[in-house]
């Protein structure tokens, strides 16, 4: 759903709840009827509002937004020649802000499916961003008084929205869940751990068990945490438990019982998706090492 929205929101083939270019072209009709049955008739005049109504009609009757600024624009360059661009600055005027309108509306709803839609992420963020300033121009668009240069800015954002497009489409592919740490313990090698296998489960509501394992031909890994107490958004709360197990090649197993510790983390749970960071001591189990464990963690929970 999220990708097809994308798809017209960047296209701007965005259908408006009415024809935007019928009041405008309802307009310039009525001062067709009125140059065409005053005498003399000013003929060079009425080509030029024929021209005018011509352009309009290529709008495809005010349903895609592109035609429409398009339409709009060829419409403004054919009046502002005539002795009545007076008399339809208004008209031009108001069909443009009403333009910029149902883009705003565009943006902002593209803006709302990708943060209800989308993981948590850099990505999602970017779009955000982008989306917003991207409504804060349509907004300085919308009041410029030159309603000839505002076409031309309309028709000018395309880069933008390339920006956003590219942002949402990496914001729609689910982050890979991982744990990553330094593990750093008083005489042994400092290690960087990265999971190959993981495990994250929801015990009760916002209380959650992390279980992951490293593989190698030399060392095999384990790091292992909990914590409770979330709420949906942002938390930063303390380990419940945790801990890590080394164990090299032709060796035996090390074991390190947590001590203390936290983790700060985003939870949404509307996609079981947590993401954050995490430290906490470690203590050798049966012997005098200590140290500790500090790093990343994205994972999506069952």
């Amino acid at each position: 759903m999220l990708i097809a929205f994308i798809g017209v929101f960047m296209t701007q083939a965005v259908r408006a709840n009415q024809p935007l270019l019928v009041p405008l072209y309802n307009s310039v009709s009525n001062q067709l009827a009125i140059v065409s049955n005053t005498p003399p008739v000013d003929t060079k005049l009425a080509k030029s509002l024929n021209a005018t109504l011509a352009a309009l009609q290529k709008g495809n009757d005010g349903t895609d937004l592109t035609d429409i600024t398009k339409a709009l624009g060829a419409a403004i360059k054919i009046v502002d020649r005539t002795s009545l661009s007076n008399a339809l600055q208004g008209d031009l005027n108001a069909t443009m802000v009403s333009v910029v309108q149902v883009e705003i509306d565009s943006a902002n709803s593209f803006s709302n499916q990708v943060a209800v839609g989308d993981y948590p992420s850099a990505a999602r963020t970017t779009t955000l961003n982008l989306s917003s300033n991207l409504v804060v121009t349509l907004v300085n668009i919308g009041a410029m008084s030159d309603t000839d240069a505002a076409v031309k800015d309309l028709l000018g954002l395309t880069a933008q929205r390339k920006a956003i497009q590219k942002a949402a489409l990496a914001a729609l592919v689910a982050p890979t869940p991982t744990v990553t740490a330094t593990v750093t313990i008083a005489g042994l090698p400092t290690v960087n751990f990265k999971s190959q296998e993981l495990s994250a489960l929801e015990d009760s509501p916002g209380s959650f068990e992390i279980d992951s394992i490293q593989k190698t031909s030399a060392i095999a890994q384990g790091v292992g945490f909990n914590f409770a107490g979330l709420v949906a958004g942002e938390n930063n709360v303390s380990i419940t438990q945790s801990g890590y197990t080394r164990n090299v090649k032709n060796s035996s197993v090390v074991e390190f019982n947590g001590t203390g510790g936290s983790v700060q983390v985003n939870w949404d749970p509307a996609h079981n998706f947590l993401s954050g960071t995490f430290t906490f001591n470690v203590q050798e189990l049966g012997g005098s090492r200590t140290g500790t464990v500090t790093g990343s963690f994205t994972v999506i929970y069952h």
